[in-house]
């Protein structure tokens, strides 16, 4: 089932936490390794190995990540890489503790770029990395970082396989970004970059205030998931309704000519027992006297009785009962 991954973390304290490098970080690096003779399914090397012990020794949450699951399932180099790549994706502000990763992806090839590096924001102005990367090292507040992403086929099949479909994607639902955040719409100063992995291509989102205000709690956290989930999706789910409405509408029309044929057998002269016309009499009498919704859920338990008295008695007439079977 299609689904968006939504990740959060916050920096504290930007300028001992290396929140400049991570800016530089998402606006630079090359994503994933692309294998030119395909993806690598032999066995993962002893190097990658011990890289994934370390990352999980520091980063112990990673064992829940969607590319561990994979790896665990299946031992090979591509899995391993994607792991290793996630990681540090994730990680990439507090990188300093685990430098035998900063090696191993020193050349590694392939960010989105937009002009000399990948980052962008609400606008498009000029962005000078250095400059940014100064201002949110220097910033007097929390940092919050996210990771957005996507399983390769949904991005694929629904055009966020580029960095323009994110920008835009974020650039809509800035003000969700902003509620979540408790920050004021003009108080907010967000960056993103666009990393086009093999398996799951994704953003990284830093949200801050100018101001230094703000908080997000689990709750905002699944409120942008969502709002980023049900535009990510609204698409899908419009062709969804409109294929139920078509299927709904159909079976409408085939149950309407069904019970149409069914009632033209049914004799003109069909006998009313007594205990229906006492039924109905009663149902008559205790509706008088009702003034609630005429609805089979909100009537009082004395009246549904009575109605589903008269259902059982409508089930005796096999033309009837033939009629009830195909309603319901």
């Amino acid at each position: 089932m299609p689904k968006i991954i939504f990740t959060s973390r916050y920096i504290k304290n930007p300028a001992s936490s290396n929140a400049g490098k991570l800016i530089k970080y998402m606006g630079t690096r090359e994503g994933v390794e692309k294998l030119p003779n395909g993806i690598d399914n032999s066995p993962a090397t002893k190097k990658q190995n011990d890289l994934i012990c370390t990352a999980l020794k520091t980063v112990p949450e990673a064992w829940d990540y969607p590319e561990m699951k994979s790896y665990l399932e299946n031992k090979t180099k591509s899995n391993a890489t994607e792991f290793l790549n996630e990681f540090l994706e994730r990680n990439a502000d507090r990188i300093g503790g685990v430098k035998k990763l900063v090696s191993y992806y020193a050349e590694r090839p392939g960010v989105e770029k937009l002009g000399k590096h990948g980052l962008f924001s609400q606008t498009d102005d000029k962005i000078n990395l250095d400059e940014v990367a100064e201002e949110v090292s220097n910033h007097n507040g929390i940092v919050w970082t996210h990771v957005i992403s996507l399983k390769r086929e949904d991005a694929e099949r629904l055009g966020y396989n580029n960095a323009n479909a994110w920008k835009s994607l974020v650039r809509r639902n800035v003000l969700e970004i902003a509620k979540a955040h408790k920050i004021e719409p003009s108080d907010l100063q967000w960056y993103g970059a666009f990393h086009n992995t093999t398996q799951h291509p994704h953003i990284h989102l830093l949200v801050y205030s100018k101001s230094g205000q703000g908080y997000l709690t689990n709750n905002g956290i699944e409120s942008m998931r969502s709002s980023f989930g049900n535009d990510i999706f609204r698409n899908e789910q419009y062709k969804l309704f409109e294929m139920l409405t078509e299927i709904r509408d159909e079976l409408k029309n085939e149950a309407k000519n069904v019970i149409d044929d069914l009632i033209s057998n049914i004799d003109s002269d069909v006998y009313v027992s007594d205990k229906m016309v006492e039924l109905f009499r009663k149902l008559d009498e205790q509706l008088r006297n009702y003034n609630g919704r005429l609805m089979y859920g909100y009537l009082p338990k004395s009246i549904k009785g009575t109605v589903n008295n008269i259902v059982a008695e409508l089930a005796k007439d096999k033309n009837l009962s033939k009629v009830s079977r195909t309603i319901f």
